[in-house]
């Protein structure tokens, strides 16, 4: 995560919190229960160094099913991509 996370990162995360590279690289390696291939992901160039990747994310917790919408700006870099921004807002299923 070190070589993936730019060194300004930052996240706003799907509890409203904002979390900085710092924060990310602090939290212990675990396992999550997530949904892959990622539900409904699509990645695209903004310009030729930089794309936005987007993805609804469903994660269980304790048995609670967390859905977000997610999105990612990566800036490619002479060393490969790295993660810029990451934004997540929860949302509910239509009913």
């Amino acid at each position: 995560m070190e070589r993936v996370l730019a060194e300004d990162f930052f996240e706003f995360g799907r509890s409203g919190r904002t979390y900085r590279r710092v924060d990310t690289l602090a939290v212990p390696r675990q396992f999550i229960d997530a949904v892959i291939p990622l539900p409904d992901f699509d990645a695209r160039l903004l310009t030729k160094d930089i794309a936005q990747v987007i993805y609804n994310s469903k994660v269980t917790y304790d048995g609670v099913v967390e859905k977000g919408r997610r999105s990612s700006i990566w800036l490619r870099t002479s060393n490969g991509w790295v993660l810029k921004f990451h934004q997540g807002t929860p949302y509910e299923d239509a009913a």
